[in-house]
């Protein structure tokens, strides 16, 4: 589906465009799927960071739709896929990085995260190249249950199923 999107937009705009964030939020009572449309993220505006932008969605969908069976969160991202740990980064920089062409280590992601109300957590990254007619190619680096994992999305999560009362999440 993350996939289908992100071609049908860069087809009708004739070459690379951005997708706005998604959230899927299953209805666990009806077996009914909620499609949320998200704002842009902006790495030079703290309200629209990501986890922010995740966190109310999380709550408003919360109160508008009750307990989840499930929630996913669709975005575009920036990874590095050469990690090095002894660098750190600010929010926006690899963004900043991936439009400047500092780097060729740092490429477009599709990141898809899924959790359910009793705290598993899935992610999945697919990374987003641009062929001669600016159309976006695919290829899927990882799959993984990330339950250990940190990061700021993640964080996100696991405060919103505390929230719920959740208190199991690792």
């Amino acid at each position: 589906m993350a996939q289908a999107a992100k071609y049908a937009l860069c087809q009708s705009h004739g070459g690379p465009a951005d997708t706005p964030p998604v959230m899927l939020w299953h209805k666990s009572e009806n077996d009914e799927l909620e499609i949320c449309a998200l704002p842009m993220p902006s790495a030079d505006d703290e309200t629209l960071s990501a986890p922010n932008l995740f966190y109310s969605a999380l709550t408003d969908g919360f109160v508008k739709f009750g307990k989840p069976a499930f929630v996913g969160f669709v975005s575009e991202a920036y990874m590095r896929t050469i990690p090095d740990n002894n660098i750190k980064f600010q929010r926006g920089d690899l963004q900043r990085a991936f439009q400047e062409g500092i780097t060729d280590d740092i490429n477009e992601i599709l990141s898809i995260v899924c959790f359910t109300p009793l705290g598993e957590i899935q992610h999945q990254v697919i990374v987003v190249k641009y062929g001669d007619d600016g159309l976006p190619m695919y290829e899927e680096l990882s799959h993984e249950n990330v339950n250990t994992k940190s990061g700021a999305v993640l964080d996100v999560i696991r405060d919103f199923l505390k929230f719920m009362n959740l208190d199991n999440v690792g």
